[in-house]
């Protein structure tokens, strides 16, 4: 059987990245929704972000640039659809947290 993810570290990763996308100028769209999901105003446009809490094989972060053309031009995205998801697979929630951090910080100016 494969390692899977467990459901304390799937809710961990996900409260520790809201609370770290508000705190560099994330906007929830809607209070208590599920999945969660922010815009963040980054270097290459808007970017929205996507939060599902029941990470079994990978931790994942969705993200898509509003605007493809723009956002290719700053960081390696998807340059059809603007996707700049970050995929990790089983690992410690912590790295996981610190890379998706990372992951973001490449957008910043």
């Amino acid at each position: 059987m494969s390692k899977r993810i467990k459901k304390s570290e799937s809710t961990k990763f996900v409260k520790e990245l809201s609370t770290y996308i508000k705190s560099i100028g994330g906007v929830i769209r809607v209070e208590n929704d599920y999945p969660l999901i922010f815009d963040l105003n980054t270097i290459a446009g808007n970017l929205v972000i996507t939060l599902y809490d029941d990470n079994l094989h990978t931790f994942t972060m969705f993200t898509k640039f509003d605007n493809p053309d723009r956002a290719k031009k700053i960081v390696s995205c998807n340059s059809f659809s603007g996707k700049f998801n970050l995929h990790l697979g089983v690992i410690d929630v912590d790295i996981a947290i610190e890379a998706a951090k990372k992951h973001l910080e490449l957008t910043k100016s």
